[in-house]
């Protein structure tokens, strides 16, 4: 399987300028968790990725750098000439949203007044309507958030090279930081009505009501503090450590296990319940016992509301819940990890976790608030109409968008997708690594019987009995309503797209500047006037068809022959679609979009720029472009 560094807008990129040569990695670790072990960015304590150097890739990645090489001289990029009335706000994000880095933990005064936290600083508020992004004032990861009122809450985390702790307070205006005194790692907060606060980590700290201090030095790292008042407060931590302060001291509690405890939450002293790496325990006042779990994944929060439910969250999207005889499995509609949950005395819950991900229950079941989730990219985004698009990538990840969130649909084990396309809203087909083929039915998403093994980029149809899908090793699939088979041929190159008018006038284009087209009875190599690859192509009929590539190219067929046109610059185009001759857009792997008008190639506006892969619409004032990251922009036309 080629990994993410291989993708072809990666190897386009790679040569032309060294700052692409390391990217920025802080979701490495949920990608490690979600993937699965043919996950393209691997489990790693380290904050960037370095690109591979040409000399490390295999001859038949290789073959296409020869001809960047040789023309790129600096990295110096063409000029190009602003958009004409050039109008802000043109492509908007659409996902993730409100965030996309990971959410470790979750607390609120009430439904309608709720905080997130997690990686870079992100803090984020639900007012009972929305959730909007607070301005944190650091980029440290936040872990713990706790709080006495909506004017008085917490938030704990680490940051910096060396994990040095951080706790902010949030007096109803603002964050601001707390002087503690150490900058040892923290991991948790927790205080009671009197004012009096303490926070877990690599050390205890306690406040007072007026000073800060070191009241412990724990055995191992603590990861969780809860208390039933200020004289009975608990801590939790690595290899099954508990620690309780009865007002005067601090004492050590036989946990009976030797698992990291992640979570605790109890009603009061002698109803507790503790989570951790595949374990449950319960303390009932006197002694801790091992419960029955649900589930051998690692849980990180636990948390229990007035009806007598606990509930129980961790990794792989797992959920649980005690109805006070034993646990269940509860389906959280996701395979992400979940890191951490609150709820309200309504009953009204929330979950947050890796990637963004937001979970709301106000009694009627769990459902998602979160659009999209960041960390995963997107290869490609197809659709039948505004309500009912659908994007796959990296993971396996399926995301389905209704109009209003992009929902994640479906996660295929063990298989990045990379290329989605179909007939109608129940007929989709999803193509990827190892040759792998999806069929949605209407209802799932199915495994297909595919002859080769071969990474499969594109796919395209003249309907549900013609569909073609190509990828690497000059492979041509084809599928006939019932199965799959290789295409005979004789060419020889990588093939990026494939795009058609109807069964007798298909075209693929990929390494090399080489285009292919297919009419009806055989496959004819046609001349495109370039060497450059050409990663994508879209057409509005026979004699209008667009043709996008590397360092700016772009090919445009009138029907007899292909011709060269500008605008682009040097800018590495990935994707091509549009509403008519005169309505194209073309994003790029640098981040951005060039929109052609019928006569000039001009650049958009666009809100956060990511590594664009795909492109799709509904309609001129309906766009998609996905990339890196989980990113979805949208153009309304605006």
């Amino acid at each position: 399987m080629l990994s993410f560094d291989n993708h072809p807008a990666h190897r386009i990129l790679e040569n032309s300028c060294p700052l692409y040569h390391t990217r920025v990695s802080p979701r490495a670790e949920e990608f490690a968790e979600t993937a699965g072990p043919n996950k393209r960015i691997s489990k790693s304590s380290v904050s960037t990725m370095a690109f591979p150097s040409p000399s490390s890739i295999p001859p038949r990645i290789c073959f296409p750098l020869v001809a960047i090489l040789s023309t790129i001289t600096s990295c110096e990029q063409e000029p190009i000439a602003p958009a004409p009335n050039f109008v802000k706000a043109q492509w908007t994000l659409q996902a993730p949203l409100p965030t996309g880095e990971p959410l470790r933990d979750v607390w609120g005064s009430s439904g309608s007044d709720v905080f997130g936290v997690g990686d870079q600083g992100v803090i984020i508020h639900y007012d009972g309507t929305s959730w909007r992004e607070m301005d944190s004032g650091t980029d440290v990861d936040l872990l713990g958030v706790w709080g006495r009122s909506p004017t008085d809450v917490y938030a704990a985390g680490r940051g910096g090279d060396e994990d040095d702790g951080k706790l902010l307070h949030f007096d109803g205006h603002g964050w601001s930081p707390v002087a503690i005194g150490s900058d040892a790692y923290i991991r948790d907060v927790w205080g009671d009505d009197t004012g009096e606060i303490f926070v877990a980590g690599d050390l205890i700290f306690r406040f007072d009501g007026a000073d800060w201090s070191v009241v412990e030095t724990p055995p191992e790292s603590m990861n969780a503090v809860w208390g039933s008042s200020a004289n009975d407060v608990f801590v939790v931590g690595d290899l099954g450590t508990i620690l309780r302060y009865d007002g005067q001291n601090w004492e050590p509690l036989d946990s009976g296990t030797n698992k990291d405890l992640r979570g605790i939450w109890g009603d009061g002293p002698n109803n507790v319940y503790a989570v951790g790496d595949g374990t449950i325990i319960y303390y009932d006042g006197e002694n801790w016992s091992p419960m029955a779990s649900f589930t051998p994944r690692g849980l990180r929060s636990v948390w229990g509301n007035t009806l007598g439910e606990v509930y129980a969250v961790g990794s792989g999207g797992t959920l649980g819940r005690y109805n006070g005889s034993q646990w269940e499995y509860v389906n959280s509609g996701t395979q992400f990890t979940l890191n951490g949950i609150w709820g309200d005395a309504n009953g009204e819950m929330f979950i947050v976790g890796h990637l963004g991900k937001i979970l709301h229950n106000d009694g009627s079941g769990w459902e998602p608030m979160s659009s999209g989730s960041g960390g995963i990219d997107l290869y490609s985004v197809w659709g039948t109409s505004p309500e009912n698009i659908v994007a796959v990538g990296d993971a396996g990840v399926i995301y389905r968008y209704d109009g209003t969130l992009w929902r994640e649909e479906q996660i295929v084990p063990k298989v990045g997708l990379l290329g989605v396309w179909g007939t109608g809203e129940n007929i989709i087909f999803a193509v990827g690594d190892w040759g792998a083929i999806f069929r949605y039915n209407g209802s799932r998403w199915n495994w297909m019987s595919s002859p080769v093994d071969e990474q499969l980029w594109s796919l395209w149809g003249s309907g549900p009995k013609n569909v073609y899908a190509v990828g690497d090793s000059s492979r041509i699939l084809r599928f006939n309503g019932v199965s799959w088979s290789v295409v005979p041929h004789d060419f020889d190159f990588t093939m990026w797209d494939i795009w058609g008018t109807s069964s007798t006038d298909v075209y693929i284009v990929g390494s090399q500047g080489t285009i292919i087209h297919y009419d009806g009875k055989a496959w004819r190599r046609m001349e495109s006037g370039t060497d450059k690859i050409l990663m994508s192509i879209w057409g509005q009929s026979a004699d209008a068809i667009f043709a996008v590539g590397e360092l700016g190219a772009i090919r445009f067929f009138d029907g007899s022959s292909w011709k060269p046109m500008t605008g682009a610059g040097f800018r590495n185009l990935t994707s091509v679609w549009g509403s008519s001759f005169g309505n194209v857009f073309a994003g790029s792997f640098e981040g951005d979009i060039f929109h052609f008008d019928g006569v000039l190639w001009t650049p958009m506006f666009v809100d956060e720029k990511t590594n664009f892969r795909s492109i799709w619409g509904s309609s001129a004032n309906d766009v998609h472009a996905v990339g890196d990251w989980g990113r979805v922009l949208h153009f309304d036309g605006d």
